[in-house]
């Protein structure tokens, strides 16, 4: 049955209590011209305050279709608890992508904002351009979906002003992939009783730190996508710190080589460096450097984003399935390829050696780059 969203006052009561509705505009010409729906037909509609109507249609005028109201009732597609999602705008259209998903999840509210780490800039004279594109897609997806309200894409805003009105709720949880953090269950059991809920989510490139601590200013609970933090000291006597991640299986995209690994450290920077002067990053920014099918002598090596089904495979590019495992995740910190390389030997020379808890389980690993200066090297693990 066709779905409609209406205004509060559009719902008239006439003197013996029989309720009416009044549908006026576009919506009103999709009934009546793209739908060609006829009196005694029925539809749905919603009063943006949760009311859900079954009518049918009793007349038509230009620019009006009218309608009895035969069943109302309160919608059962909204949750309790009232969600704020603030999104770090991604590269290219995904935050289309992720509006519309996140309201077929139950979202009630989107939130943009530009962080350290986005690509995307904030541009004065597309914001509103962009808020009323954003608009739309969200009462399309809310109508697919049968919602009971058209949840608001509110303009986009800086990561300060972001933070400021998501610490008005209940409950702020803030999602960083960090150490000292807190996992989604001790949050909510802790948080029984929020009844609005902000849930902060970065861009391709995550948080600086800096941003997580004005998070924590304002009172965020620090959400973990990887709990567990180790610390393990080297024969040599440097600690190595790491976490141990479990992750679902994931698909990257990117430009492929093959490397020898005795000349890989001099090789792979040169790669990359040629990548970005002929115009690479416009493609592929780089989020990951991904080994592969390592044995020993040679490997291929992607520079790779992260690849989702409606992406675009471009020329030239290849893509690869990320097997689900247990990684253990190392962070660098420094200018590359020098910090990086400095911490990659140390995991094959001294920490896979010397491990006790864990070894080896696949002929791969991840670089992902955070920033120029900051990054992890994912080590893919299992229990001995």
């Amino acid at each position: 049955m066709p779905r409609f969203f209406i205004r509060a006052e559009q719902v008239t009561v006439s003197d013996n209590g029989a309720k009416s509705v009044t549908v006026r505009g576009e919506d009103a010409h999709h009934i009546s011209r793209s739908l060609r729906m006829a009196i005694g037909e029925e539809i749905t509609v919603c009063d943006m305050q949760k009311n859900v109507y079954v009518c049918k249609i009793s007349g038509f005028s230009e620019g009006e279709v009218y309608l009895d109201v035969i069943e109302e009732c309160v919608s059962d597609t909204e949750p309790a608890c009232y969600i704020k999602l603030y999104q770090a705008i991604p590269k290219g259209d995904k935050l289309e992508t992720i509006i519309q998903k996140s309201i077929e999840c139950g979202v009630s509210e989107i939130i943009p904002f530009a962080s350290e780490r986005c690509i995307a800039k904030i541009e004065g004279k597309d914001i509103a351009k962009k808020a009323e594109r954003h608009n739309k897609i969200a009462e399309s997806a809310a109508k697919q979906c049968g919602r009971g309200i058209i949840p608001e894409v509110r303009e986009a805003m800086r990561f300060n002003e972001a933070m400021i009105d998501a610490a008005k709720c209940d409950l702020m949880i803030f999602c960083y992939e960090g150490d000292d953090t807190l996992s989604m269950k001790e949050i909510l059991r802790d948080n029984r009783d929020a009844k609005t809920i902000s849930l902060v989510i970065g861009s391709e490139g995550g948080f600086s730190l800096k941003e997580v601590s004005v998070a924590r200013e304002k009172g965020a609970k620090i959400k973990s996508f990887a709990p567990i933090s180790i610390n393990l000291s080297l024969k040599g006597g440097s600690i190595m710190n790491y976490k141990i991640v479990e992750k679902s299986a994931f698909t990257v995209m990117g430009k492929c080589r093959k490397f020898n690994a005795e000349t890989s450290y001099v090789e792979i920077p040169k790669f990359w460096g040629e990548h970005y002067a002929t115009g690479g990053g416009e493609i592929i920014r780089g989020m990951f450097g991904v080994c592969l099918d390592g044995d020993g002598g040679e490997f291929d090596y992607l520079i790779a984003d992260l690849y989702f089904p409606w992406n675009k495979i471009p020329d030239g590019c290849e893509t690869r399935v990320i097997e689900a495992g247990t990684w253990a995740v190392f962070s660098y910190e420094g200018e590359c390829p020098e910090a990086l390389q400095t911490v990659n030997t140390q995991i094959w020379t001294e920490w896979l050696p010397n491990c006790k808890e864990y070894e080896l389980a696949g002929n791969y690993n991840l670089e992902f780059y955070i920033s120029e200066t900051e990054g992890e090297i994912w080590v893919p693990v299992k229990k001995k």
